[in-house]
């Protein structure tokens, strides 16, 4: 009976992932289409203020997460996070104004942080045989819950309305709490108590800095900050170097989508690799290669969006590493905590510099100069991250 309990847990908890997952970027991706539409009924809107949210969230909501874990254990969290995305999500379509739209927005945005940091500790937990197959799953989720919302609100916002566009994911998060309320029923006692007194008994635990600092950085430095600066300025470059709009965009969803395959591979294979840093090597090529590219061939600008894409494999590598790199749930919720931290705060101030850089110099040459640099500094975060060890490794061995 034990038994037929654990494996039902495990069946439910996989389907939570797979739900959550789904619903970690749907606060963001369904909207960024539809400004336009939902500024003329929200009044006050402001998108430039609604664009920085997610990162800023994102990084403040995520270093509080195991501080939820370590009270409630991962499966109350991640209800919780859910019921916030849904409460978000449904509440900002009601609001009339811009403080009500932001403030609601925040509150799915809290909840989406929870996800994205407690997710991938809890793979230890439940499926610490196949931590590289569920993390390799819900490395393309994610993709996945950036990409769909996108589609569909562009797609209804002119029919059903801006409200339903919004309002339906909200409907998703609902479906992504049910597995993690079952759960929670099902294993009451040991969710309710045997966790949270666990943890509470180990409440000062004591982590490597050093690791946990350069797993961080490899997450920041190598993966957010390159990311979410192309994002933001590939377009407007490619459209000075001369690309149509049409071209612009294929090339964008070329930048995300082929994003999926290295998504994939990485998870399964760096735990089994004697010498990791070589993805990492591998990695910085490719980033370092595009940005050359770019900046001095721009002509063939096909061609170094289809090498960038891979050069991102430092993001999933990561996700993978806060589980290689602990021995305990905890000590994964630990790193995922900093690393995204770390990393959506980077995120926020890479497109800063790359603009600033052009503004001042009223060209790319520093911009793209700016991007090699960091692609380079990798090197030093990533061999420091993918060095045998675990965060809850004594101190002392730092020295």
């Amino acid at each position: 009976m034990i038994q037929r309990n654990r494996l039902r847990g495990t069946a439910i908890v996989f389907v939570g992932v797979i739900l959550s997952s789904l619903n970690l970027r749907a606060a963001v991706t369904s909207l960024s289409d539809i400004f336009n539409s939902v500024a003329s009924s929200v009044h006050g809107f402001d998108i430039s203020m609604i664009g920085t949210l997610p990162l800023i969230s994102f990084a403040i909501f995520g270093l509080l997460a195991p501080l939820l874990a370590r009270r409630f254990g991962y499966e109350i969290s991640l209800l919780i996070s859910m019921i916030f995305v849904t409460l978000g999500l449904g509440l900002r379509i009601l609001a009339p104004t811009f403080i009500g739209f932001a403030t609601s927005t925040i509150v799915a945005l809290a909840g989406m942080a929870f996800g994205n940091t407690l997710l991938p500790p809890l793979f230890k937990k439940y499926f610490p045989d196949h931590i590289g197959m569920v993390t390799a799953i819900y490395a393309v989720l994610l993709a996945v819950s950036a990409g769909t919302p996108s589609i569909i609100s562009s797609d209804t916002v002119n029919t059903l309305g801006w409200r339903f566009s919004l309002g339906i994911w909200a409907i998703v998060g609902l479906v992504a709490a049910l597995p993690w309320l079952m759960q929670t029923v099902l294993n009451r006692q040991e969710v309710t108590v045997k966790i949270s007194d666990k943890t509470r008994n180990s409440s000062h635990p004591h982590y490597q800095m050093k690791m946990t600092i350069s797993i961080a950085l490899l997450f920041g430095v190598g993966g957010m900050l390159p990311m979410y600066t192309m994002i933001n300025w590939l377009p407007s470059y490619l459209a000075t170097v001369g690309f149509s709009g049409h071209n612009i965009g294929t090339m964008m969803f070329l930048y995300n989508i082929l994003g999926i395959g290295h998504s994939i591979i990485v998870p399964l294979v760096i735990g089994r690799m004697k010498h990791p840093y070589y993805l990492i090597v591998l990695a910085v090529f490719l980033q370092t290669l595009t940005f050359i590219g770019f900046w001095l061939v721009p002509g063939l600008s096909w061609a170094w969006v289809v090498i960038a894409a891979p050069g991102l494999l430092t993001v999933p590598a990561a996700f993978q590493l806060f589980n290689l790199r602990s021995k305990t749930a905890g000590g994964a919720a630990f790193l995922s905590s900093i690393a995204q931290f770390v990393g959506y705060m980077l995120a926020t101030l890479g497109p800063l510099v790359f603009g600033w850089l052009k503004d001042w110099t009223g060209n790319y040459n520093f911009s793209f100069a700016f991007m090699i640099l960091i692609s380079l500094l990798t090197l030093t975060f990533g061999f420091t991250a993918t060095l045998p060890g675990y965060v809850e490794d004594s101190q002392s061995k730092e020295r």
